[in-house]
């Protein structure tokens, strides 16, 4: 414990309760104490492990180190992005532990060790752990871990020129399933209709490839 409060080094394995699987899901009660005590950071599918590595940071002091072991999806999934941007707020990211495929007997899963640090200055995130293909990378934006495991695969960052949105193009609708069945009905054999357009499914398309006439295909239930 530091002199002036707060915990100087705090260092975890909590549980990973996945919001997906029933054994670990939380119950309407216990959803409701956590967004209580951990407010917007707690989403639908927020994994508890996120809520550790919160109240680590809160116990902390100023200069403190913390490190928690969490799955690899942590990193990524959109259901601890609240939770990744407030850790972003107050610690900064330093090392990324990559564990190999074993680390556990008993689980099956990917798992990863972030580490932070309370304050300091902006710099690198090292990489350690599996072999990959970088020893370091810049640090993400608030919240954008995932481009540390795209960093760790050798994957490269593109710059985008952004000019607008499709919306400024084109409209988007979800009425699909109506427009399926307005097809269905038109739909006849070739042979019917000699000079009619072709139809073309997903399946008839391959790179470089258009396999119209050549494989039979299933359409509106019909081959």
């Amino acid at each position: 414990v530091s002199a002036g409060g707060g915990l100087d080094v705090v260092l975890g394995n909590p549980p990973f309760l996945g919001q997906f699987k029933n054994a670990t899901r939380r119950d309407v009660h216990r959803a409701e104490v956590l967004r209580d005590r951990f407010g917007s950071a707690v989403a639908t599918y927020t994994d508890d492990v996120m809520l550790f590595v919160l109240l680590g940071a809160e116990l902390s002091s100023d200069v403190a180190r913390i490190a928690m072991i969490m799955p690899e999806s942590m990193l990524a999934v959109d259901g601890s992005k609240a939770a990744r941007v407030e850790i972003d707020s107050g610690c900064r990211l330093t090392h990324l532990w990559f564990g190999q495929g074993d680390t556990f007997d008993s689980a099956a899963v990917d798992v990863v060790a972030p580490v932070w640090c309370v304050g300091g200055d902006d710099g690198d995130v090292a990489l350690i752990g599996r072999p990959g293909a970088n020893a370091s990378a810049p640090l993400p934006a608030a919240g954008e871990w995932a481009q540390l495991l795209a960093a760790h695969a050798g994957i490269p960052q593109p710059a985008h020129a952004v000019a607008g949105a499709v919306g400024d193009l084109a409209a988007a609708t979800a009425d699909f399933r109506d427009r399926y069945y307005d097809l269905a009905v038109m739909v006849r054999e070739q042979a019917d209709l000699p000079d009619a357009p072709r139809l073309i499914t997903v399946g008839l398309v391959d790179p470089l490839h258009f396999r119209h006439g050549q494989s039979p295909v299933r359409f509106a239930k019909q081959r």
